[in-house]
């Protein structure tokens, strides 16, 4: 249900450290009133009886008489530095690193300067900062060459292969932490094959290759389904949606078997060399898969594990290993007994971030066996070891979530389930940036990690007794009033905050948390979010009004939450599965795409939507609205509003509509038309991807639609997509819209979420955000991005974060467009008439839009064709 660390440490440098400290051992006596050498002594006696606070000062003392004699100083305190990572005072290691460091680059000794580089970047990436792991250890100038002060191009210097297959290995490590699996598989190879005679280099090499494979494999099968939920649309080319899922699906699977044989290898040589910890290091990436795919072998691996961890040195990889099998065990005895021991040995070591883990798993384990009061106990004993030290927030926002589950469904105390719900949200949101970024393993975890918190504590919020009279029951109808200002604001900070969390956990980056604190309307207070609310309604040119969606989806319920101008809001409670609402949602958006002329368009589904999400607080919108911006919840985001239908007319015949990822991410400047230009790319010509050989058809229309743009907005530019050029053709032409017209596709990964060029490849959005962030004239900002040839999975929520993300991560205001592919004459046509309309004076972006979209439905043209396209982002 949770994610934890696991008991992955590689142990490249561990010879290294030995020696270190058997050379501080032999240092030379110093005139001085206290024996130096003996205080080196005793700290090493300190340090292996695991009392690493004393180590520490006692090694400390002993510095001063070293002054002169830089060599042993720097061996003390590569010894001191060591010891701080092991009592977990990282920050004060990190500096220690970094004066040692410093010291070997002044003296030129080459040897030590990358080893402890690497051990610095093996610190980093433990302690969930790989991207400052492979800074040090490569610092890329670009991403096949590293920099000639790096760790491995002073260990190629040197020609040492334990040096440099360390190198390798951590920067494979470090690149599987940031979701790079390519590259983590890439070096660890490299590392692999330095360790012919090294075992316990090799075993290291062999246990990170397989979990580079693992994350291969759980990035391909996710890939898969999003494939998969493309499949109900026609294919745009010979390569359909089921091919490649089921070629996604076969690669998961390659990549299992050779994380198998490679964690099978490196069982063999451990056992043959006794080497127990990276046994058992093996045995703890094995049980899972095999538990995972439900093979009976995960059970018989489970007790020699166990067995062995008796013969591992008592560290904190023994409890994290610890605390791993007593995840695995079936049998609660044991499993409680495993955790006991986790407990003990971590109040022995006094590391109280491995205890908090451990004491956590203890009370979720109670909580398991329905043992309330004891699992509370022992939660709260996890909250408090976790408070203790600076760098273990990433357990205390899990047990703190663990407390508010246990008072909301066992103890029925909800104002103080809420109030811990409240504190985990409170620290999940100071650490979001770097475990979101930063951590692979959360990112694929993240809606059952992250995600629940958020949604369990707006659940609580809108639940009678959160609520108290503010709340009105009444059973008979299928809508409730949920009234209370302060729990609305509450609500919508809330969400807000999951909004942001979405977008980072999907791109992987603090790119888009960059560009909103960037943003004019950037807020990080709960009441600048609710301001904010109030901002951007207000916000308006000749007299338009703004009305503010947010639908918000429980499991059992549906809160639809109305912001009016001059702070008038209104929430309601819809009484719903969430199920049938994303059976509803699918079929719709189904619907939409199964364009026939002959057998029309059925608008049940578009009128029962709109009952869904319009039609309880219809009342509040004023004959003075005309604008309707719509924060949308999950797989929400996957359908056009504009085709919602009231009975009478669609949505988009009575308001403009515009959709946000966020609030927070919205820039509300009105559009500068003193410049209205385009830089138009396109494809004309059919295409295949070179790396998977998907073929895209030519797009009939292309050149009509791009001579439409030069048609109407003079002074525009006109110039073939490549990937090869799009670079320079943004620096020499920074207009305000940059129009695309070619085959695009949003997937479940941003490496999916990509545009297709001339020359065969695709350009992510992350290539595209890299691109236009170089743009040096910053005076003119990207007012909008247009894509005519785009699709989406028709039941993948979270391939449509591509979409709703693009404008942010693009760094571009806002952008327009397609959810799924539609014919190009029909986007042709659609999209001149955007322009046309946008040249008029006062015609925002949202009027342009809906003053096209309203000609073609005056056509009496399938909803499909022109509901496709939604502006995401400014609208005005």
């Amino acid at each position: 249900m949770k994610f934890r660390p696991h008991f992955r440490l590689h142990r490249w440098l561990v010879l290294l450290f030995t020696g270190s400290l058997i050379s501080a051992m032999f240092l030379g006596q110093v005139a001085h009133s206290l024996d130096p050498a003996q205080l080196v002594q005793q700290g090493i006696a300190r340090y292996e009886a695991k009392n690493y606070a004393e180590a520490i000062k006692t090694w400390q003392a002993a510095l001063p008489a070293y002054s002169k004699d830089p060599t042993n100083q720097a061996i003390v305190l590569e010894n001191i530095a060591r010891a701080y990572q092991q009592a977990n005072q990282n920050g004060e290691a990190i500096n220690t690193w970094k004066q040692l460091i410093a010291h070997y680059r002044r003296d030129s000794n080459l040897p030590k300067l990358s080893r402890a580089l690497i051990e610095q970047a093996q610190l980093y990436s433990s302690i969930g900062q790989p991207r400052q792991a492979i800074a040090l250890l490569c610092a890329p100038e670009i991403r096949e060459k590293c920099t000639n002060t790096s760790a491995v191009q002073l260990a190629q210097q040197i020609k040492e292969d334990k040096s440099l297959a360390a190198a390798f290995g951590s920067l494979g490590d470090a690149y599987r932490l940031t979701g790079d699996s390519e590259q983590a598989i890439d070096y660890l190879n490299q590392a692999l094959a330095l360790t012919q005679n090294n075992p316990p280099y090799r075993i290291s090499a062999l246990n990170g290759l397989a979990n580079a494979y693992l994350s291969r494999a759980r990035l391909f099968s996710r890939r898969a389904e999003s494939a998969e939920a493309r499949a109900p649309r026609v294919s745009t080319g010979e390569f359909t949606p089921q091919g490649e899922a089921a070629r996604l699906t076969q690669a998961a699977k390659a990549d299992e078997k050779q994380a198998i044989k490679k964690l099978e290898e490196s069982r063999t040589l451990a056992q043959s060399q006794q080497d127990y910890s990276g046994e058992v290091r093996s045995l703890l990436s094995l049980i899972p898969i095999y538990i995972r795919d439900k093979d009976p072998l995960a059970s018989s691996l489970l007790q020699p594990a166990i067995e062995l961890l008796d013969k591992v040195p008592q560290d904190r990889a023994r409890i994290y290993a610890t605390i791993d099998l007593a995840r695995y065990s079936e049998d609660p005895v044991q499993a409680e007994t495993l955790l006991k021991t986790a407990i003990d040995l971590s109040t022995q070591l006094q590391d109280n971030r491995a205890k908090s883990f451990a004491l956590g798993e203890l009370g979720m384990l109670y909580e398991k066996q329905e043992k309330f009061e004891d699992a509370l106990k022992w939660t709260r004993e996890a909250v408090f070891a976790a408070a203790k030290i600076q760098d273990a927030k990433d357990s205390l926002y899990l047990w703190e979530w663990q407390i508010g589950r246990l008072l909301a469904r066992e103890i029925k105390n909800t104002k103080a389930a809420i109030a811990a719900y409240e504190r985990a949200v409170q620290t999940l949101e100071e650490i979001r940036s770097d475990i979101l970024s930063t951590n692979a393993d959360l990112q694929f975890d993240f809606r059952k990690t992250v995600e629940p918190v958020y949604r369990e504590l707006i659940a609580l919020r809108v639940r009678p007794e959160s609520t108290s009279s503010q709340l009105k029951q009444q059973k008979t109808e299928p809508s409730q009033p949920v009234q209370s200002r302060e729990n609305i604001a509450r609500v919508l900070t809330t969400i807000e905050s999951l909004r942001l969390a979405e977008l980072q956990n999907y791109f992987g980056n603090d790119c888009v948390i960059a560009e909103i604190r960037r943003s004019p309307n950037n807020v990080t207070t709960e009441a600048g979010r609710i301001d904010l609310i109030q901002q951007v309604v207000a916000n308006s040119t000749q007299n338009r009004k703004t009305a503010i969606f947010h639908h918000i989806l429980l499991p059992k319920q549906l809160i639809v939450v109305l912001s009016l101008p001059a702070q008038e809001q209104h929430t309601i409670s819809v009484s719903m599965e969430e199920e049938d609402m994303r059976d509803k949602i699918t079929k719709f958006r189904q619907g939409l795409e199964r364009v026939s002329a002959k057998e029309g368009f059925d608008q049940t589904l578009a009128k029962s939507l709109y009952q869904d999400l319009i039609q309880p607080v219809a009342s509040y919108l004023k004959d003075n609205i005309d604008t309707l911006l719509f924060v949308q919840d999950g797989l929400l985001r996957s359908i056009p509003m504009a085709a919602l239908h009231d009975g009478q007319q669609y949505l988009i015949q009575k308001y403009m509509v515009v959709t946000a990822p966020s609030l927070s991410s919205i820039d509300v400047t009105p559009f500068d038309r003193s410049n209205l230009r385009a830089l138009a790319l396109g494809v004309t010509e059919s295409v295949t991807l070179q790396d998977t050989k998907q073929i895209y058809r030519k797009l009939d229309s292309a050149d009509s639609e791009l001579k439409s743009v030069l048609a109407e907005l003079p002074g525009s530019q006109r110039f073939d997509l490549r990937k090869d050029n799009l670079r320079n053709l943004i620096k020499a032409y920074p207009y305000p819209i940059i129009h695309f017209t070619t085959h695009g596709q949003f997937g479940a990964d941003p490496k999916d979420t990509f545009l297709v060029t001339g020359d065969g490849q695709r350009l992510t959005i992350v290539d595209f955000e890299q691109i236009l962030r170089e743009r040096s004239d910053t005076r003119t900002p990207i007012e909008l991005l247009m894509l005519t040839a785009c699709q989406t999975g028709t039941g993948d929520d979270r391939a449509i974060l591509g979409l709703a993300g693009v404008a942010i991560q693009a760094g571009v205001k806002s952008a327009l467009a397609s959810l799924w592919f539609i014919n190009d004459e029909q986007a042709a046509a659609i999209v001149q008439q955007f322009y046309h309309n946008l040249r008029k004076p006062g015609v925002s972006k949202a009027k342009a839009i809906q003053k096209a979209q309203i000609d073609l439905i005056d056509k009496s043209v399938h909803p499909g064709y022109w509901s496709a396209l939604i502006l995401v982002g400014n609208w005005l």
